[in-house]
């Protein structure tokens, strides 16, 4: 049985009217076990250049004061009866519309919950973390499994398959019916290594070309084969000209999700599954997901 949890991203919004944020921290809550807990950051460098008026004392205090009410230890925390209320951080981040406030609420698959919750505090507060640990495709092609383990597709895929290409067989991370591939993609580069990111882009642009033509050949002999889709999940560094063009290259041979909409991705499968099986064999009660 799937274990799933709920967070939310706590974000700094200096001007409301801008809505111009930065990730400060992230929510955890699971149900099952009675568990609510915020991480959050405790660098603030980056702030002073988002907002050069800022006050940090006054902010780190505020900080820890939403800390403690989103913690199930605390010694003003929730009631049990609270804490089993999957839809809790709906009502709490709700209340919060000023310079802090909070993102969607999102669900993830529960393995460890500290280790759960630093992972998606790595995958959120990024710039805060230090290089050695941040986001890497193994990462993201973990929170994409479990998402998709979630949302129930997970059986229905294959997982680091092999497709032919024209000149030679290429590894995606997940497939389905031989139609549809994704890709897990990280830009993890600091700000001399970002020059490359265009050219990892175009080396796998040009893998999906492959593909694409291969399979338009095999089209020629059988009218029984399906174009390829491929997918690619991304996760970003940073805003960088670098960047954007790589991400421009991807787009020309592959669709494009970024790393906070692989429920999205979980979705489309969904919806793709059940049209081809014919029948409702799925749960698909979205309502408990969001």
């Amino acid at each position: 049985m799937n274990k799933v949890a709920k967070y939310a991203v706590l974000r700094y919004v200096p001007d409301i009217e801008r809505q111009e944020f930065i990730n400060l921290g992230v929510v955890l809550h699971y149900p099952d076990n009675q568990q609510l807990k915020m991480q959050t950051t405790e660098a603030f460098s980056r702030l002073r250049v988002f907002d050069d008026e800022i006050d940090l004392s006054f902010l780190e205090l505020l900080l820890e004061g939403v800390k403690m009410e989103f913690d199930s230890e605390s010694a003003e925390g929730h009631s049990r009866k609270d804490l089993r209320n999957p839809n809790l951080l709906t009502g709490m981040t709700s209340r919060y519309l000023n310079q802090f406030q909070f993102s969607d609420i999102r669900s993830i698959v529960i393995r460890d919950f500290d280790t759960d919750l630093n992972d998606l505090f790595r995958i959120y507060a990024y710039f805060e973390v230090p290089r050695s640990k941040r986001i890497d495709e193994n990462k993201v092609r973990s929170l994409l499994s479990r998402t998709f383990r979630q949302y129930e597709v997970l059986k229905f895929l294959k997982s680091a398959p092999s497709v032919k290409g024209k000149f030679e067989e290429i590894k995606m991370d997940f497939a389905y019916e031989n139609m549809e591939y994704v890709k897990a993609f990280s830009f993890d580069y600091g700000p001399r290594q970002l020059s490359r990111v265009p050219d990892l882009a175009r080396s796998w642009a040009f893998r999906f070309r492959e593909v694409i033509e291969q399979r338009e050949e095999e089209q020629r002999n059988s009218s029984g084969i399906s174009a390829p889709v491929f997918i690619s999940v991304v996760h970003k560094k940073r805003e960088s000209k670098h960047v954007s063009t790589a991400l421009e290259i991807l787009r020309s041979e592959s669709e494009i999700f970024y790393m906070d909409e692989v429920e999205k991705v979980a979705t489309r499968f969904q919806r793709r599954i059940e049209s081809d099986l014919g029948q409702h064999r799925l749960n698909f009660d979205l309502e408990d997901r969001v």
